[in-house]
């Protein structure tokens, strides 16, 4: 039951990026609404959990820059 919890949290992001992009080119190139309101709801629920990851990546980034000195706080001081 662990091997499959943590083969679940490895796919996850993949999993979460497929549907990022399917909805990035549902954005794009869809043309018959008429037919789309039903999958709509979905896919920008699966895109949140998507952004979520993605800004929880970001933010991982920005603490370990910051902790190096090279954050928005000293490239802040540096420009005054």
């Amino acid at each position: 039951a662990a091997g499959a919890a943590k083969n679940r949290e490895t796919i996850r992001p993949y999993f979460v990026l497929l549907f990022s992009a399917a909805f990035a080119v549902y954005l794009f190139i869809e043309v018959q609404y008429r037919y789309s309101y039903l999958l709509m709801p979905a896919l920008i629920i699966m895109l949140s959990d998507g952004l979520e990851v993605f800004a929880s990546k970001t933010k991982d980034g920005k603490n370990e820059a910051e902790k190096r000195g090279k954050g928005s706080k000293a490239a802040a001081g540096a420009y005054r």
